[in-house]
């Protein structure tokens, strides 16, 4: 809901499956759950520990990629009995998918607003005089330590990530800094 002002600190959801790179890493850590590999309960259990299926959204960036796995969750898995022409006759093992954790921030949202738009406000008007293009700002409570607000200049909007035209507008709008 907070768009650009969030979408570095929170990050987004992606498909496993629309990056082979990240799914080749679920692979080779023995992590890709597909369901054929598995004969019993036992050993799918040991597996599903920070286990992903090819179609799983997985976190890409910020907070969403760090805590992947605790918010994600476990798959579950059953093993049935088939008759002859595949009609289920009964459920021999099953092991239950267990909900993913929900993490708690100390993001101030109205902080977090007013610094993105400063950030941006800061940034914007230097960036064909000086060539200034970017920036990031965090504010901490000394005394707890607790960071208040976490903003970087130019933000992405993480509901954006899935249209496929969003990366190339990115894209040009981060040409300057990116060359």
């Amino acid at each position: 809901p907070m768009k650009e002002a969030c979408g570095t600190l929170t990050g987004y959801l992606r498909r496993l499956d629309s990056s082979p790179g990240d799914e080749r890493a679920f692979e080779e850590r023995g992590q890709l759950l597909d369901p054929d590999d598995f004969e019993t309960i036992d050993t799918f259990r040991k597996a599903r520990v920070g286990g992903a299926r090819r179609t799983d959204w997985i976190g890409a960036g910020g907070l969403e990629e760090f805590y992947d796995a605790e918010l994600r969750g476990l798959h579950g898995m059953s093993i049935a009995s088939r008759a002859r022409k595949g009609r289920p006759c009964g459920v021999l093992d099953d092991l239950p998918p267990e909900n993913g954790c929900d993490i708690r921030t100390t993001i101030d949202p109205e902080l977090q607003k007013l610094l993105y738009a400063a950030l941006e406000q800061a940034v914007q008007p230097l960036g064909g005089l000086t060539g200034c293009t970017s920036g990031s700002a965090v504010v901490m409570d000394v005394e707890s330590g607790a960071i208040l607000a976490s903003v970087g200049f130019p933000g992405v909007d993480p509901g954006r990530m899935r249209d496929p035209r969003y990366p190339g507008e990115l894209e040009k709008l981060w040409d300057a800094q990116t060359r």
